[in-house]
């Protein structure tokens, strides 16, 4: 990749390589559309307080028959006792995850274009930090492990 693309990753015998030529229209569910973090958390809130569909439409994304975790177009978590609503998804290596909790008004997203662990880890990780619980981050690193890293960003 070169500078100002965004593709995803995989990782393969310990190595990662980069996914090259994804042919979209064959991949369900994705409809060619990059999103930020930013972009997931304005969608989640947004679809949440009627902008982008009525109160009705919403009531039946959020109706879960029974123990399915699966509404129409939704998805319910259970965290402790709070139920975090959203949905995630991945393909060739990228990653990306929203979740708002009603209750609270708080909206969790998390994007990625590489990961070697399960995205949910992540996701637990921040639920319990957000929840004043305890964690432990699924990263770990060596001494000086993201050095590449460093350096000035903005958004």
């Amino acid at each position: 990749m070169t500078s100002g693309e965004c593709g995803g990753i995989s990782i393969f015998n310990i190595s990662w390589i980069p996914v090259k030529d994804i042919y979209f229209p064959i991949i369900v569910g994705v409809g060619d559309i990059l999103s930020t973090p930013q972009d997931l958390s304005v969608f989640i809130n947004s679809l949440a307080k009627g902008k982008l569909v009525s109160a009705k439409s919403y009531a039946q994304m959020k109706t879960f028959d029974g123990s399915n975790l699966f509404g129409m177009g939704l998805l319910k978590s259970p965290f402790y006792e709070k139920t975090l609503l959203g949905h995630n998804g991945a393909t060739y290596g990228s990653y990306s995850a929203m979740y708002l909790v009603p209750e609270d008004g708080v909206t969790f997203t998390i994007t990625a274009n590489g990961m070697n662990y399960p995205l949910n880890d992540v996701l637990i990780v921040l639920l319990n930090a957000y929840d004043n619980r305890p964690y432990q981050i699924p990263i770990q690193l060596t001494d000086g492990g993201l050095d590449e890293l460093l350096g000035n960003y903005q958004i």
